[in-house]
């Protein structure tokens, strides 16, 4: 199975003081989506460095074989799964290696439709409950 994992940034306020580059006053969300089932996991984390991103993908996708991620260094030495990456910096948004395609582009699409839905509609404090409930809406498991 294949795992397709990409975060994105969020701004906290419509305020336009912590716009442009960095983290600051901004959350980062990741999420992992499972190209085979179409599942999505996503969640809130402090930050983009190594030993959180490697948390998030231990504890979320144990039983793929492959991870393709974007050319974000932090997830460099992942251990226990094959590893490829595209570089978006360099115009690169799909390899084929094999004559498999190797892409981010489905967690992608899941971060516009997010991003669509989220500002101008919920609240930064409530953020990972917005991840949770869109997550469910997407998979269908919305009560």
């Amino acid at each position: 199975m294949i795992a397709l994992i990409c975060y994105t940034i969020i701004m906290q306020t419509k305020h336009k003081e912590n716009a442009g580059r960095g983290v600051v006053g901004k959350s980062i969300v990741i999420a992992a989506k499972n190209r085979d089932t179409n599942r999505i996991n996503a969640k809130v984390v402090p930050s983009t460095k190594k030993p959180v991103i490697h948390g998030f993908v231990e504890d979320t996708v144990a039983d793929v074989s492959s991870v393709y991620t974007d050319g974000l260094r932090s997830y460099l030495g992942m251990v226990n799964v094959r590893h490829e990456r595209v570089h978006h910096k360099s115009g690169e948004y799909v390899r084929y290696k094999d004559l498999e395609a190797i892409y981010t582009n489905g967690v992608e699409s899941f971060w516009a439709t997010f991003k669509r839905g989220f500002h101008g509609t919920y609240y930064q404090m409530h953020l990972h409950r917005y991840v949770k409930d869109f997550v469910d809406a997407i998979q269908g498991n919305r009560t």
